[in-house]
């Protein structure tokens, strides 16, 4: 089965994802602001979303709002989250940019086998 999807919404999450890509972080961030994803999404597409959204937040200094995202994006869709390789880049780089790291992020390095 393949999920297709077209609308605004799913514009707008591309647009985010595109931004993410190109390493517009900044831009990525205000539009991921504006982004409602339906109830009615699967969940591993809200979770792809919040892990780029994730990944935006952590480049551009936004480190709490960057983790919540990924804790987000772990409840939603966990064994994506873990193996997901921007998740991974995301996790990595926010236990790299602290020295002392909260225990919500050590125990997302652990979970990951960082």
């Amino acid at each position: 089965m393949h999920f297709l999807s077209f609308g605004p919404t799913n514009v707008a999450v591309h647009e985010v994802s595109a931004n993410v890509e190109l390493h517009h972080y900044g831009t990525a961030v205000e539009n991921a602001a504006a982004v409602n994803i339906p109830r009615s999404w699967a969940m591993s597409r809200r979770a792809h979303f919040h892990i780029d959204k994730a990944r935006a937040e952590m480049e551009t200094g936004r480190t709490e709002a960057a983790l919540a995202d990924l804790v987000q994006a772990r409840k939603m869709a966990p064994q994506q989250t873990r193996y997901h390789a921007g998740a991974r880049e995301t996790i990595r780089g926010l236990v790299h940019a602290r020295r002392r790291t909260p225990d919500t992020l050590d125990s997302m390095a652990t979970w990951i086998g960082l």
